[in-house]
């Protein structure tokens, strides 16, 4: 059993995330897999959470378990990143390769804009050659697109640059009012507009003007 002090930080750090990327409990808890008066329970401190979900939440949301467990992160007025951390200089391979970047890309959550991350690559993947022309890599984060890319799996993308010739059965990431996500898209019955689809979730448009980038993903990578 959780003592009453990591109980209590756990609950208030739980509702303070959730609000802070502004994601609703219905979505959250449809994340964690639990009822969403489960996920009341716990954000009011009413129920104990298991260990399993705190992990799930840190693991979501790229934050360190400790933390969840032992720090008001509303009292640092945001995620807070590890203290005191060199970033390490990560050289690229000899003949080149992908860069992975710690950009968390968003499979069915909002917020993750808001994630520290790294504009440094962390990482480089060697060239192969299904992944001729890509540019980059990208961790994901949610689970709106299950089984085709799990949350903790990496992309690797490139740029697409007409959003008039669309692949349908492809997946796309996008950039878009600060967000970067994965969907499929397909044309609009508006012209302005472009259809985006999950396929764990609800499909919306999207008005072209508010796309920033499009990159097609050419390849996924799944953690051992």
């Amino acid at each position: 059993m959780l003592n009453l002090l990591i109980m209590s930080y756990l609950a208030k750090n739980i509702k303070y995330i959730r609000k802070l990327r502004s994601i609703s409990s219905a979505v959250l808890s449809e994340e964690l897999g639990i009822p969403r008066t489960t996920l009341s329970g716990y954000e009011n401190g009413h129920t104990e959470p298991p260990v399993s979900v705190a992990q799930r939440i840190s693991e979501l949301f790229n934050i360190p378990l400790e933390w969840l467990l032992h720090k008001d992160l509303s009292a640092l007025g945001a995620l807070p990143q590890a203290p005191d951390e060199v970033e390490p200089v990560v050289l690229a391979p000899e003949g080149g390769g992908i860069a992975i970047y710690n950009l968390p890309v968003s499979a069915g959550l909002a917020g993750l804009a808001d994630i520290g991350f790294s504009e440094k690559p962390v990482g480089y993947i060697p060239y192969m050659s299904f992944t001729k022309g890509a540019e980059a890599a990208f961790p994901v984060l949610g689970f709106s697109m299950e089984p085709t890319v799990k949350n903790g799996d990496i992309i690797i993308v490139k740029q697409w640059h007409s959003l008039d010739v669309l692949d349908t059965e492809s997946i796309y990431m996008l950039i878009a009012a600060g967000e970067r996500m994965i969907k499929r898209i397909e044309p609009s019955a508006v012209e302005t507009h472009i259809v985006c689809r999950s396929d764990n979730h609800t499909a919306f448009t999207v008005p072209k003007k508010e796309i920033a980038a499009i990159y097609k993903i050419v390849a996924v990578i799944k953690p051992l």
